[in-house]
């Protein structure tokens, strides 16, 4: 980095010496190296941080918005990394006052009070604050003064700018500086950063001053619009977003294709994409465009191609570049402050004076007795010397004829015939001469669309218009290629025609089929008329399922038949009823549920218990004669109908006893004999 700032010092040192003798292209270029790379971050960027401050619209600030703040005390604060910083706001007889403050040092009060309101005036410029990153605190001194600020001013190095649109540290440069149509007149007008809503935006030149045109007038042309850099950059992609598309221009008549100047020699990149353009005027105005190919290193980028339409001219409305093929665009929500690293730059700021030919140093035109008058100006910043000028000598005095192409200077359009005339006009003090040269070609045929029956295509159908080709108003010859449409379609003939492609619905048990009416034509269904044809089906029923009766809900069951023709017709058949699946459990010497029987579902689980009787003991179950349990409770399924029965047995005497009472007891319960009924209990499983 040292090498590198004493290799810039010193050339800065040999041009300062050389500077009388040094050609002004060449200047120029050194004042292009010194703008090239300054970073402008407007303030209502998200980077910023208002407290107190809000956003405001206006016009007259430099894109669309700035901030501002009645109240003392309000901040604006920002991160930024650089040695040099500037300040721009609105400027004005009721502005008030801010404090800047840089990492926390007072970097003093500056007065936004002025007898003249101006936007975009610079506020202050503060610089040697070492390359490292800062904290920018701006707040508001004065109490119930407008404080109003637009954007500040950053400078960056080169690889700065590799990380964003590199089209904010490029020069524009076209193939057209002058042009004279209704678009903007300020080349950096693609470099704004603003995109344009794609799609039609209300008729020719209502872009306005958004988009550049390169309409001049003149005849067919190849066109060229991009970028250079002081430094070599590389480049992956470049974004283009059209103008406006009108009927006579505004688009390449051909795909077109990116060049990068190498050395001085332009060379074509191979795509690694399909930008998917389409050369010709029936696209949409303001489509975006994204080209793409492999890293390529140069001093400069452009879109190359032949100019579109009669008039010849291409509409723009930005051109992006990228160092990086996957780079967030605009159109991706992106801004060109996006991302910035900010880099070491050369030392020293002081101003370096020089002859440097711009229209924006201008003091004096020069004509045919005297030479223009241009202000000397800074090669390193760009601003113009209080009081140095110096007189352009590069031409001679006296009337010298030259073929310079402009509207002045304008004579009769080209036609498919011949080309475009114009006056030759002095090249000091532009006066139009006597003489006329002719300038570009014959321009293509001027097809429009007339109306002529030897040029129709093809009659009006029931959708679609009569198409005709277009033919050259200039000199009648017919287009082989382009058409238009003209008159009134023909119309439908709708009719009732049976068709299974008209069916809207089949016949059902109760309705015949539907149909939708259709052109006789060219067969296109109507949309609501319809009518009916055919006759209603008869039922046809088919077995779909089955429904089980329900023991403990009561409900019978049954079979559900169904109609083919109709599914909302159903019968139903082959009742089961739901008491079929009952069992009658009835019991002797026992109960179930403290009852002598009971109706339950069958398959389910039954407990009987046998009765106790005095002098009796239980000795078993039976069913239908046969044994079945020795247990008092007994619990069995109830498949069917049933009849349980306890049976008994006469207790067992004790031995007789030799004392009195006890054994008369004994003889007492002895006597007890006979089965007891019992009772039994049922349970469900």
């Amino acid at each position: 980095m040292k090498i590198k700032k004493l290799i810039i010092a010193l050339a800065l040192t040999l041009a300062f010496v050389l500077l009388p003798f040094v050609v002004p292209t060449t200047i120029a270029k050194a004042e292009e190296k010194s703008s090239q790379y300054i970073i402008t971050v407007q303030t209502d960027n998200d980077g910023f941080v208002q407290n107190g401050f809000v956003t405001v619209e206006d016009d007259n600030v430099m894109l669309i918005n700035h901030v501002g703040a009645f109240d003392k005390d309000s901040t604006l604060t920002y991160e930024f990394a650089g040695d040099i910083l500037d300040i721009y706001g609105f400027v004005g007889a009721d502005c008030g006052e801010i404090n800047v403050k840089i990492d926390g040092e007072d970097k003093g009060n500056f007065s936004l009070t002025s007898a003249q309101d101006t936007y975009k005036a610079q506020i202050c410029s503060l610089k040697g604050l070492g390359n490292k990153k800062h904290t920018l605190v701006i707040t508001v001194v004065s109490e119930d003064k407008w404080v109003a600020l637009d954007y500040i001013k950053v400078d960056v190095g080169a690889k700065a700018i590799q990380t964003i649109n590199l089209a904010q540290g490029g020069k524009v440069i076209t193939s057209v500086l002058h042009p004279t149509g209704g678009g903007a007149k300020d080349l950096n007008v693609i470099k704004s950063g603003i995109l344009q809503p794609t799609g039609n935006v209300g008729g020719y030149n209502s872009l306005g001053v958004n988009v550049y045109d390169s309409y001049t007038g003149a005849g067919p042309n190849n066109f060229w619009m991009g970028y250079e850099f002081a430094d070599e950059m590389t480049f992956e992609k470049l974004v283009f977003q059209e103008g406006g598309i009108f009927g006579d221009g505004g688009y390449f008549a051909e795909v077109p294709v990116i060049q990068v100047r190498q050395n001085g020699q332009w060379n074509e990149v191979v795509l690694t994409n399909n930008p998917g353009y389409v050369p010709n005027d029936t696209k949409i105005p303001t489509e975006i465009f994204t080209f793409k190919f492999e890293e390529v290193s140069g001093d400069a980028i452009r879109i190359y191609g032949k100019s579109g339409g009669s008039a010849n001219f291409v509409s723009v409305s930005q051109i992006e570049v990228y160092s990086d093929a996957d780079a967030k665009t605009l159109s991706d929500g992106a801004k060109y402050t996006d991302a910035i690293t900010y880099l070491d730059h050369a030392e020293g700021y002081g101003h370096i004076y020089a002859n440097i030919i711009d229209e924006k140093y201008l003091v004096s035109e020069g004509d045919c007795d005297s030479y223009p008058v241009y202000k000397q100006s800074c090669v390193e910043c760009g601003e113009a010397h209080a009081d140095a000028t110096f007189e352009d000598k590069s031409g001679e005095l006296g009337h010298e004829l030259i073929e310079k192409v402009a509207d002045e200077y304008f004579y009769s359009g080209a036609t498919c015939k011949s080309p475009a005339k114009y006056y030759k006009s002095c090249s000091i003090c532009g006066a139009k001469g006597g003489e006329l040269f002719e300038h570009g070609e014959p321009i293509e045929h001027n097809f429009q669309e007339i109306v002529k029956t030897e040029n129709r295509v093809s009659s009006a159908t029931c959708t679609e218009q009569a198409v005709y080709y277009k033919s050259c108003a200039d000199c009648g010859a017919v287009s082989e290629t382009e058409m238009f449409k003209f008159g009134a379609v023909a119309g439908h003939n709708y009719q009732n025609v049976v068709d299974d492609k008209y069916l809207v619905s089949g016949a059902t048990c109760t309705a015949p089929a539907i149909y939708k009416a259709s052109c006789t034509k060219c067969g296109e269904a109507h949309e609501e008329d319809t009518f009916t044809s055919g006759s209603i089906l008869k039922h046809s029923y088919v077995y779909k399922e089955t429904v089980a009766p329900n023991w403990s809900e009561k409900k019978n069951g049954y079979e559900i038949w169904e109609c083919e023709n109709d599914p909302t017709h159903t019968e139903q058949r082959n009742v089961v009823y739901w008491y079929s699946l009952s069992a009658y459990v009835s019991v002797e010497n026992g109960t179930v549920n403290g009852e002598e029987s009971a109706t339950v579902e069958k398959g389910t689980s039954v407990t009987v218990i046998a009765g106790t009787y005095e002098g009796k003991v239980f000795k078993h179950w039976t069913v239908n004669g046969e044994t079945v349990s020795e247990n008092a409770e007994y619990t069995f399924v109830a498949d069917g109908n049933i009849e349980v029965v306890a049976v008994f047995e006469k207790e067992p005497q004790k031995p007789a006893s030799t004392g009195g009472c006890g054994a008369r007891a004994m003889d007492v319960l002895a006597l007890i004999a006979g089965l007891c009924a019992v009772m039994f209990v049922f349970k469900k499983h």
